[in-house]
């Protein structure tokens, strides 16, 4: 009593690679480290607790266990949690990075408007230009800039505690698999590092040391993961970003050519010729063009690596996966981009969450199995759906589940432990 609910213990068929994983309880105390021991020959379990040392080092102490006593695993002092500790270097070069990103759009509208929009058009005769461009520029570059936070303040997706509930409730029904750079469609995977199960397609971050939702990659400019919750968000922010580079650069290309003529012909020794516009305001202006030049050739092809992925329901981590068809391709773009912005509609353009979406990060639409319109995320209305939803999308076992809870009520000790 008291330890809270169970732990889903990995399948006999699945412990030929691993010999110890660990699970948490969620209701434990925190000195209680619940172990499943697993046997490689003979395929049998046994629960076992420790009581943590004390010592701060994770080693475990005196076994505490109705079902007998067992040794320590052995290297268990160090926790198996093969964490990858961000060095101050890397810290460094992050942040840098993200500073770097949010004030180089930061400058680019600044100098857009202040000097470009305000200054030189009117000086060279073109007055005119200055509202549409003003319009087209700023509200791209709010978008921008609106997608930039997003991607980078929201959470790429974690485990929610629900699946922590239907991992406990199904138990041995739920089909493990152990972690391979290949797919695994319908089943749960194993993480070392965080020692618990995952869903389908999660993956272990080492630099934000969290098991992300549909894992794509993590991104130093944005300083955070791309996962399920902010995929949208990176996807907006390449496109949006690309348009506004193509929009600085075309708008300013004559007015940049002329300006460039201008500093050779004072480097010659030859008087400034634009006299309404200070050299000042022409350096900030070629800085702005030499900023537009990167992104223009920065974002492109971003574009064309990510969107293709999207557009075929991939992730960049999935794209080197070769043992099967991709089984998550639903046949369409229009189709596969619905996983990551959901049902069509106006919030597509906008970096917001989807107003209507078609699945909730823990289990995926397959495209090589059919499993009924009915069994859509959008066509449930309670926890209970949604956790038919999972039974039915990772095949668990009904009379596995159904055995499990005949073990339960026959041996309360047991129950209370899984």
């Amino acid at each position: 009593a008291g330890y809270g609910p169970g732990v889903a213990m990995l399948p006999p068929s699945r412990t030929s690679e691993a010999s110890w994983s660990m699970s948490r309880f969620s209701n434990a105390s925190e000195d209680v480290r619940p172990l499943i021991q697993l046997d490689p020959e003979g395929g049998s379990r046994q629960m076992i607790r420790y009581l943590d040392s004390g010592d701060g080092s994770g080693s475990p102490g005196s076994p505490m266990s109705p079902m007998g006593s067992a040794g320590s695993p052995s290297g268990w002092s160090s926790r198996q949690h093969q964490c990858h500790e961000r060095t101050w270097g890397k810290w460094l070069l992050e942040e840098v990075m993200a500073a770097s990103s949010i004030l180089s759009l930061v400058f680019t509208c600044f100098i857009y408007n202040a000097v470009f929009l305000m200054v030189i058009l009117p000086e060279v005769g073109k007055k005119h230009w200055v509202q549409p461009l003003a319009v087209v520029f700023n509200v791209t570059w709010v978008l921008t800039m609106w997608s930039y936070l997003q991607a980078h303040l929201q959470s790429p997706g974690a485990a929610p505690k629900e699946w922590r509930e239907f991992v406990e409730q199904v138990g041995d029904a739920l089909a493990v698999a152990q972690p391979r750079r290949e797919w695994q469609p319908g089943q749960a995977s194993f993480c070392r590092p965080c020692m618990t199960l995952r869903p389908e397609r999660a993956h272990h971050c080492s630099i934000c040391n969290l098991c992300v939702l549909r894992f794509d990659h993590h991104c130093p400019f944005v300083k955070n993961c791309i996962g399920f919750r902010n995929h949208k968000f990176f996807i907006l922010l390449l496109v949006y970003g690309m348009l506004l580079a193509w929009i600085g650069l075309f708008s300013t290309f004559p007015e940049m050519i002329r300006f460039l003529a201008a500093f050779m012909n004072l480097h010659r020794g030859l008087p400034w010729p634009e006299a309404g516009v200070s050299k000042t305001s022409a350096g900030l202006f070629l800085m702005f063009d030499c900023i537009a030049v990167m992104f223009a050739m920065l974002f492109p092809p971003l574009v064309l690596v990510h969107l293709p992925l999207a557009a075929n329901n991939q992730t960049t981590i999935e794209n080197q996966y070769l043992n099967m068809p991709n089984p998550y391709n639903l046949g369409s773009t229009l189709a596969n981009l619905t996983q990551l912005f959901g049902s069509p509609g106006w919030d597509w353009v906008l970096p917001i969450h989807p107003l209507h979406p078609v699945d909730d990060g823990v289990s995926f639409q397959r495209g090589d199995l059919d499993f009924g319109e009915a069994m859509r995320l959008s066509a449930l209305d309670s926890p209970q759906d949604v956790e038919q939803l999972w039974q039915i999308r990772y095949q668990v076992s009904m009379s596995n589940l159904a055995k499990k809870f005949r073990q339960r009520s026959s041996n309360p000790c047991i129950g209370c432990l899984q």
